[in-house]
């Protein structure tokens, strides 16, 4: 639930705040805190609204969505206008379908994990961030809707039968 205040989409339409009246049942919940909200520097127009989100036209597109601690990639395509949480990233651009194959691939599991990424939590478990993201080397597809196997990505890759082995058996 966001209680939004406000902001533009990509083609310049001008998306008006939430008006809390028009949700009873939350403004209810928020009227038990109202003197903190009252009391925050980032409200809105009103102490119900959030403060102004450059990026909530982000929410609005087609993008990846993935977690930020896992322990497996997962990189999940949304067309339905999701709003994510704080422990969750979104992508957008180009190339989703591909890029959401790509990046959830064991392949790309296996170069987040063993070298991209320095951030382990336990045995099995694996944190996502920003600067390793950019450097994994995703090569640009020739067909964005063709959805790729794990042995096709390889093959993209030009990986041997022995490092296909090793990458399938670490990445169990």
């Amino acid at each position: 639930i966001t209680t939004h205040n406000g902001y533009y989409d990509d083609q310049h339409n001008r998306i008006p705040a939430v008006n809390i009246n028009d949700y009873p049942a939350i403004k209810d919940h928020l009227d038990k805190f109202l003197d903190k909200l009252l009391k925050r520097s980032s409200k809105g127009k009103t102490p119900y609204n959030l403060q102004y989100c450059i990026s909530m036209s982000e929410f609005e597109k087609s993008k990846i969505v993935y977690p930020e601690t896992t322990m497996n990639a997962c990189f999940a395509l949304d067309n339905s206008k999701y709003i994510v949480e704080k422990t969750c990233y979104i992508l957008t651009g180009e190339y989703l379908n591909y890029l959401a194959n790509t990046l959830s691939s064991k392949l790309f599991e296996y170069a987040y994990r063993h070298i991209f990424s320095n951030i382990t939590l336990g045995k099995n478990g694996y944190q996502y961030n920003k600067c390793a993201m950019m450097k994994l080397p995703i090569k640009r597809p020739n067909d964005d809707s063709k959805l790729l196997s794990d042995d096709e990505i390889f093959d993209l890759y030009e990986l041997s039968e022995n490092e296909k082995e090793y990458i399938l058996s670490k990445c169990k």
